[in-house]
């Protein structure tokens, strides 16, 4: 790939475009909308002998004066014309209520104690909690709601619990906290029963890390990720390592245990085998491939030896009982159980214990005393069965209906298991499971103030363009007409081997009660069909993603479900990629669009923030074929002038560290000049938040509060009080 060829000089500081704000501004337009003035340069990028526009490259950087002032003008813009209506406050209240109610998680045990997050009413953030299992009084262990910056950087910032890990005798738990609900952070460690938070062991430079406590919990293995302002963003997921740090000993001192790999497109992740011996070192190559090592932590050799390497498949290792089970894709797209004696490196000598099931896809493994519990996807639902350390089948455990089961937790020392299940028709409960008999029983069920009972869920299978059947969940009132007359709304993911599975969507009620319907398509890229649905919507396959959501909305218009100006679609990250081709490849087809934080200029992913790690999904723009592909849907590129694109919402946050702002933005600016008098393209851009959005609850309730105000907004619907018909 040559460099660009900027034809003018369109380059200017924060402080002349703040003055161009007050001097300039366009009139208003058709629906009522004044955008900002917005600098368009005439620069263009030579890609493999190809010319490509950027015009609003000028928009990507993140600590712009120019680019924040814009973005703010943006946000003013987009507050605005969603004003304050009785109907969005009624809207807001009516989220705070299906929002703010009790609930308790799936408990995780260590050292005869239970550790879980729990919602108290009125809390903005949800709590982590620890009890003992026979005494029973329940303890706060972190409150996020109370958590402050140890840091300078910190100190005014919002601060999310992220990822936590407890030693085996429940004493010590170590835990990351991040700012704005972003990716980076730091460690710290907690004595439990004091409640002491040590000084000396706190750890930084870990986005993304996790912690693997040796047995006896006197330290743990993590992925150091050094911010080595010298390295680029694009190159720095390339510079992780494995270290160890030993409890009470500052962090310059933990010791080198597996080198960095110097490739942007992996990730490291260190394990701990439960029986303390074997140190399990990741390489992840996206979903594609993986390289496996292990090392031996009682032997006086500290080297490491491959266990396992693809390009085409993964696995996962466990130990259990002396042997190590492998869960694999190799030779089996719905996944496998294989096992070899521990400490066997022969690959002739991995034994089939569960063998792959062509009816559905093996995503889960957990273990307990005696038993393997397994989680598995039929028809984009879950199931779960039991079996016994040979793979023999013992028994299933019957879910409460149709829908999905998550956050399962299993101890290897124990009988029983938890897990909260739901659907789009039964909120959120938590089972506790006897894996000796498979019979379950409440362990905490969250009252929502909601009537369920009067909707219908049905799973409809559309053909796509080159006739894949493709499973469509649809929800909706059944008295309502078949007429085209009802507002839909749809939406999917359709990459990195995520499944969309039906669960409990509390934010979506309103839009319900309002009289819509809703739709959730499971689409190719996803990983509710094995590794073959996956593939068939990645990399250069990526278009059958956009062709199966195109589908999807046509046959949602064809049984008369809805019709094009009554459809809406709502997607985010690699879901407002989904989107934002949607709506370039078919504007006729959608009457409002919700493009959350995603990505749209695919010729520079690789440039931005950490792009790189998804090459092995999108492909690479600097190689011919990929960037063929990567051309044929970038929706930043198909924006075209005098186009009648649908209402647009494009969201975003200032301190997304996962995909870069730029993409918003850029978007925003290509969809309001493309033809100003007719479309409506709004850009709203969350403060103190990082790519999943602010954690909390308030933050939810803004947000979604503005993506369905603006959809009702386009069809002309009013949220409607609790109760009302």
């Amino acid at each position: 790939m040559a460099g660009y060829a900027c034809k003018t000089k369109a380059c200017f500081s924060g402080i002349a475009f703040l003055a161009m704000l007050v001097a300039a501004g366009a009139a208003a337009q058709d629906h009522g909308v004044t955008y900002p003035p917005t600098q368009r340069q005439d620069l263009i990028e030579e890609f493999h002998g190809q010319s490509v526009a950027d015009p609003y490259r000028w928009l990507e950087p993140n600590d712009s004066l120019a680019v924040k002032a814009w973005a703010q003008a943006q946000n003013d813009v987009t507050e605005a014309y969603l004003g304050s209506a009785p109907g969005r406050d009624l809207l807001a209240d009516r989220l705070t209520d299906l929002f703010d109610v009790p609930w308790v998680g799936s408990p995780r045990f260590r050292g005869g104690r239970a550790f879980y997050y729990a919602h108290p009413k009125g809390a903005q953030k949800d709590i982590l909690y620890w009890r003992d299992e026979d005494a029973g009084s329940e303890h706060v262990l972190i409150d996020p709601n109370r958590l402050g910056g140890a840091a300078p950087a910190e100190s005014a910032a919002n601060i999310t619990l992220g990822r936590w890990s407890v030693t085996r005798d429940g004493k010590t738990i170590a835990y990351a906290l991040k700012a704005n609900n972003g990716d980076e952070g730091h460690i710290e460690v907690m004595d439990i029963d004091s409640g002491e938070i040590s000084v000396i062991d706190r750890l930084v430079d870990i986005k993304h890390s996790r912690m693997a406590w040796t047995r006896d919990g006197r330290g743990f293995y993590y992925t150091l990720l050094p911010n080595d302002p010298k390295v680029p963003e694009t190159e720095r997921p390339g510079r992780a390592e494995v270290r160890f740090h030993k409890l009470g000993t500052p962090q310059s001192q933990d010791p080198l245990v597996f080198p960095a790999t110097n490739d942007p497109k992996t990730f490291l992740r260190p394990s701990v085998s439960w029986d303390g011996r074997w140190l399990i070192v990741y390489i992840w190559k996206g979903w594609n491939g993986v390289k496996v090592y292990l090392r031996d932590l009682e032997s006086a050799d500290d080297s490491f030896r491959l266990f396992y390497e693809s390009d085409e498949a993964q696995i996962w290792v466990f130990d259990y009982k002396g042997y190590f089970y492998i869960v694999s894709n190799e030779d089996a797209p719905n996944r496998r159980v294989l096992r070899v004696k521990a400490g066997v490196f022969d690959r002739t000598s991995w034994q089939e214990v569960i063998a792959e099931d062509p009816q559905s896809v093996l995503t889960e493994v957990h273990r307990s005393r005696a038993q393997l519990l397994l989680l598995r996807l039929e028809n984009a639902q879950n199931r779960l069965s039991i079996h016994d350390p040979d793979g023999r089948h013992l028994r299933d455990v019957a879910l409460p209906a149709p829908g999905s089961a998550r956050w399962i937790k299993a101890h290897p020392d124990r009988d029983d298991a938890y897990y909260t299940f739901s659907s789009y028709t039964h909120p959120w409960a938590t089972y506790r499971v006897s894996l000796q008999d498979g019979r379950s029983e409440v362990w905490s069920r969250t009252e929502l103030p909601v009537d369920a009972s009067r909707y219908e869920v049905r799973q409809d299978w559309f053909i796509s363009r080159d006739g894949t059947r493709v499973p469509l969940f649809i929800v909706r009132d059944p008295k309502q007409p078949r007429d085209g007359s009802t507002p839909f709304l749809l939406t999917g993911y359709g990459g990195f081997n995520y499944a969309y599975l039906p669960s409990f969507w509390a934010s979506i009620q309103p839009w319900l009660e309002a009289g819509g319907g809703f739709a959730v398509a499971n689409l190719r890229g996803g990983g509710e069909f094995g590794k073959d649905w996956h593939r068939a919507g990645m990399r250069h396959n990526k278009q059958n993603v956009f062709d199966d959501f195109i589908a999807a909305a046509e046959f949602l218009v064809a049984e008369g479900y809805t019709r094009p100006r009554s459809l809406a679609i709502r997607g985010r990250s690699n879901g407002g990629l989904l989107v934002g081709a949607a709506l370039t490849q078919r504007p006729d087809l959608f009457g409002a669009v919700v493009c959350g934080v995603p990505l749209t200029d695919m010729l520079r992913y690789t440039s931005l923030g950490v792009g790189k790690t998804w090459i092995e999904e999108y492909g690479d723009p600097a190689l011919a074929e990929d960037f063929k592909t990567l051309a044929a849907y970038s929706p930043y590129h198909h924006v075209k002038a005098g186009t009648r694109y649908p209402p647009t919402l494009i969201t975003t946050a200032d301190t997304d560290d996962r995909v870069h702002p730029g993409h918003a933005r850029k978007f925003a600016a290509a969809l309001q000049a493309a033809n100003p008098a007719e479309n409506l393209a709004l850009l709203s851009v969350e403060p103190q938040a990082g790519h999943g959005g602010g954690d909390r609850m308030a933050d939810d309730v803004r947000n979604w509060t503005r993506d369905l105000f603006f959809v009702m907004k386009q069809f002309d619907m009013q949220p409607r009080p609790y109760g009302m018909n």
